[in-house]
């Protein structure tokens, strides 16, 4: 509503060709039972109009879960196993709950490895050059990193990204700069995955 600034009334009108989340969608369908009172309407019957479970009906009838066939874990591990090199059990019940972000997750980790270590802040707004940010490698170790620079891409979509480390010394690392090539990123991370792979590398 706020990005595209509908009104309420608007966001009813609309509802049949509003882009809405698949988690929406899905719990206006009852996949996950339905709310106390029930759903808002006319809402709901405006968004299920132009949108249909797999099997052709609108919505669930009951609760879904009664008739879910039992879930193969183990294959769900060997499927995976065929994707990405090192599964666990945790992995598995991740995708099991929500198949397409853990694999957007792991499509993203491939890229950037794992950027766990950085501050939520720093993820959502990374550094302008001329910034520094204090990094926690592990508990008791921490070091300065300061984006010093970062460079044009070449042909190949690499941008050369320098860092300013511990006594000002120097680290220059050669990134893919998403913007050139395609890639499983977010557009957040597009715009901006020369600063947050460089810090990422750097620890």
């Amino acid at each position: 509503m706020v990005a595209q600034k509908l009104e309420p009334e608007q966001v009813i009108e609309q509802a049949e060709s509003l882009p809405f989340p698949d988690s929406v969608v899905s719990y206006l369908q009852g996949a996950i039972g339905v709310p106390p009172g029930g759903f808002p309407e006319p809402l709901r019957t405006r968004v299920l109009a132009s949108r249909s479970l797999a099997d052709g009906s609108k919505s669930y009838e009951g609760r879904p879960g009664a008739t879910m066939p039992d879930y193969d874990f183990e294959s769900a591990k060997q499927q995976l196993l065929t994707k990405y090199p090192a599964i666990t059990d945790q992995d598995v019940l991740s995708y099991a709950m929500y198949p397409q972000v853990f694999r957007d997750w792991m499509d993203h980790r491939a890229v950037y490895g794992d950027v766990g270590a950085l501050a939520t802040e720093l993820f959502l707004n990374p550094l302008a050059v001329g910034d520094e940010v204090e990094l926690e490698a592990e508990p008791g170790r921490s070091f300065i990193v300061k984006l010093v620079s970062i460079g044009t891409p070449d042909d190949n979509g690499l941008t050369q990204v320098g860092d300013s480390l511990f006594n000002d010394q120097c680290l220059f690392a050669r990134e893919l700069d998403c913007g050139i090539h395609s890639c499983t990123c977010s557009p957040l991370l597009v715009k901006k995955a020369p600063v947050l792979c460089s810090l990422v590398h750097a620890m």
